[in-house]
């Protein structure tokens, strides 16, 4: 909807419900983006073999964490990322989360909702990258989305594990400072 084009409006329930109500439209095309990773003809071009490819895939969701879109998204995206490799491929996977912080976003107009968001995000990274909860099939994430998929995925078994292999937070600083 038109109301949406320039993202959720720092609004985490909007973000979320945008990507519940669009990921029947997102799953074919990150299996596209799975299914072949790196074009083996330009590999090939370039003197790169088939036994010099990676036999894992990584893959990187980059975002901020303080606003409506990134925010309310960036759990559902890795969740789904790693759904969708588990039955398309035997390549192992690696899931990077680049993800910016409150900071990145000081002294812009209409920043309200910012350092909350950004708090929350991080609360629910903690919760969901815990062993204890993803080892739990009680408190490990669950997704219900329409037409995710083919009725044979179970969408849920993604959750077995943390979101991100690998998250990253950026800082407007590092810790000297700068």
């Amino acid at each position: 909807p038109s109301e949406l084009e320039k993202g959720a409006g720092q609004r985490k329930p909007i973000g979320r419900f945008s990507f519940a109500w669009n990921a029947d439209t997102l799953r074919p095309r990150i299996e596209q983006l799975l299914r072949n990773p790196v074009d083996t003809d330009v590999a090939k071009q370039n003197g790169i073999g088939e036994s010099n490819l990676a036999k894992f895939t990584n893959v990187f969701i980059c975002g901020s964490i303080c606003g409506g879109t990134g925010a309310g998204t960036f759990l559902d995206m890795a969740y789904l990322v790693r759904n969708v490799a588990s039955h398309i491929s035997n390549r192992s996977i690696y899931i990077y989360g680049m993800l910016g912080l409150a900071s990145l976003f000081e002294g812009i107009q209409g920043d309200a909702n910012i350092k909350p968001n950004c708090y929350a995000s991080l609360v629910e990274l903690d919760h969901f990258m815990n062993p204890f909860t993803y080892q739990n099939e009680y408190r490990r994430f669950f997704p219900a989305y329409k037409n995710i998929g083919p009725k044979q995925w179970d969408y849920s078994k993604s959750a077995e594990n943390g979101p991100f292999d690998f998250p990253f937070l950026f800082d407007k600083t590092n810790s000297a400072g700068f």
